[in-house]
């Protein structure tokens, strides 16, 4: 019985996918909540000589601002991973892009994790812009993928998932 009590709150504590939640802040006092059609895409890789994508399309206050970038690899099971943005040589963020372009972006830092079951991606966004001003805001993001795997041998497509 004890294990079916268990069990039956572990299955409770398991995210649903559900909608993207975060919140963001802007340097003059704005909050602003995440949009509902962000997203966040593992493309997976077509060969296995390539990593899979990770694709993130994030916006807040009904497309006041947004930010897309990839990370090649993508977060860890293991660890958040800390980007710098831009990104250094020898990053595995391939993109990254604000909206809208001006003012433009002058750097940032960038967190990136797993969380639940179901792999929801989080994190953390802080970039400053020319004109001096900043945002910083948070993520949660249900996971999708798209393209099969590839069976490169050990047992393994080697996505986040094997």
């Amino acid at each position: 019985m004890r294990s079916f009590v268990w069990f039956t709150f572990l299955v409770g504590c398991i995210p649903d996918g559900g909608p993207p939640t975060g919140t963001g802040t802007t340097s003059n006092g704005g909050s602003l909540s995440i949009d509902a059609s962000s997203t966040f895409v593992l493309q997976r890789r077509e060969s296995c000589t390539v990593p899979d994508h990770s694709v993130f399309d994030i916006s807040y206050g009904n497309g006041e601002i947004g930010f897309r970038f990839q990370i090649d690899g993508g977060p860890s099971v293991f660890a958040d991973i800390r980007y710098t943005i831009p990104a250094e040589p020898g990053s595995n963020l391939a993109l990254f892009d604000a909206t809208p372009a001006q003012p433009a972006f002058v750097s940032g830092t960038l967190k990136a994790g797993i969380t639940g079951l179901l792999g929801r991606r989080d994190g953390d966004l802080h970039v400053t812009f020319a004109d001096g001003s900043i945002f910083d805001g948070h993520y949660d993001l249900p996971f999708d993928a798209k393209g099969a795997k590839v069976d490169c041998g050990g047992g393994g497509g080697g996505d986040d998932w094997d």
